[in-house]
């Protein structure tokens, strides 16, 4: 196996003795206190590179919190002579300063109202909350009138006499029709002043709930007999429509024409005939296109209601509202400021949807305006 086969002894030594006594020359080992004071720069040399990097660290993650606070900001720091300077950007909002609308602003709850001009209207109005007439001549039942937010009535219109009851909800308006149509069954039959009467009822093809009730006469103490009458009840979300008059045919145009426009106080109201779905729910300081259908900066208070209407017609719904409670409506209308006019309007996501919403109406809009909604209840 060589030579470390051999045993250990002074041959050894002396071999790796004078190894050593060889490279002892050639490679002088240093005193030992020089050796110590080496280590000692070297620790402080490592611990100043490691206090170094720590510095940079802190400035980078310093410079990376703190810039973008500060991005708005031109550079201060002064380059050296004969550089080119560093242009960092600058962003800019497009947002102008905070808006608040003017005192008094507001902008009216959806179907919880019913302004003039919602119902065509000729004669005296009344707006006293009362139902329609009992079935049976006796008074009306306390649910009737308990619990209804809103109430207009038109006595006679082109042939027939118009009752429009908002309530605080659906279930209440349902709870209501259905007491209106068991009065009527439990009173198809009986007397007063000196007539006796008899009902029938049927219920009407429409989307909500609605029944027609006729009552004929078939004697009378006086010999002539008082005429028949027809009412028609619909129930459409939170509102109840009631149409009456001895005149068949009226009051069927009359409730035909008029149901569409319920639309308003039910909350599965959606667009009719393919039209773009509107914003569901306007933010304070959102951004929306409207669509002006009406103001009243002419005086004239009955075509905002009228403009509710005819937006419930097509399957939108809408209210009454300041016009300072849109910003940007009074400047692009040119209207004065400080004015207390109000507007009708329906607020869609995109100029596109807007204009879809155009194409499809009947009536021309007043304008179609960018603007910041506030006012939202």
């Amino acid at each position: 196996m060589g030579d470390f086969d051999e045993p250990t002894g002074p041959s050894l030594d002396e071999r790796f003795g004078a190894l050593h006594r060889g490279l002892e020359p050639m490679v002088p080992l240093p005193p030992a206190a020089q050796l110590i004071a080496r280590g000692r720069r070297r620790r402080q040399t490592g611990r100043a590179a490691l206090a170094g990097l720590a510095v940079v660290a802190t400035v980078g993650v310093g410079f990376l919190a703190v810039d973008p606070l500060r991005s708005g900001e031109p550079a201060t720091q002064t380059p050296a002579h004969g550089s080119v300077p560093l242009e960092l950007p600058t962003h800019v909002s497009s947002r102008g300063p905070a808006y608040t609308p003017p005192a008094g602003s507001v902008r009216q709850p959806v179907g919880a109202t019913i302004p003039p001009g919602f119902l065509p209207e000729k004669g005296f109005v009344s707006t006293d909350g009362s139902g329609p007439p009992p079935q049976c001549h006796e008074p009306t039942p306390p649910a009737r009138t308990a619990e209804v937010i809103a109430a207009r009535s038109v006595p006679e219109y082109d042939g027939a006499g118009i009752i429009l009851l908002v309530y605080s909800d659906g279930p209440t308006a349902g709870r209501v029709f259905d007491e209106l149509r068991a009065e009527a069954a439990r009173c198809a039959e009986g007397t007063y002043g000196g007539s006796a009467w008899r009902k029938t009822i049927a219920e009407l093809d429409f989307g909500g709930s609605a029944v027609k009730v006729t009552t004929r006469y078939t004697s009378s103490r006086e010999g002539s007999l008082p005429p028949t009458v027809t009412e028609v009840a619909l129930r459409y979300g939170a509102a109840l429509l009631v149409v009456r008059g001895v005149d068949v045919a009226a009051v069927d145009r009359t409730w035909q024409g008029l149901h569409d426009r319920l639309c308003v106080f039910a909350r599965d109201c959606r667009p009719r005939g393919g039209r773009p779905a509107a914003l569901s729910q306007l933010t304070a300081g959102g951004s929306a296109w409207a669509v002006v259908l009406a103001t009243d900066s002419d005086g004239n208070q009955a075509k905002l209601g009228r403009a509710v209407a005819y937006a419930s017609e097509l399957g939108y719904r809408t209210s009454i509202t300041s016009m300072d409670c849109d910003a940007g409506v009074r400047g692009s209308l040119g209207l004065p400021a400080a004015t207390p006019y109000r507007h009708v309007a329906v607020y869609f996501a995109s100029p596109q949807e807007a204009d879809a919403f155009t194409a499809a109406a009947r009536q021309a809009p007043v304008a179609t305006v960018e603007v910041q909604t506030y006012c939202t209840g």
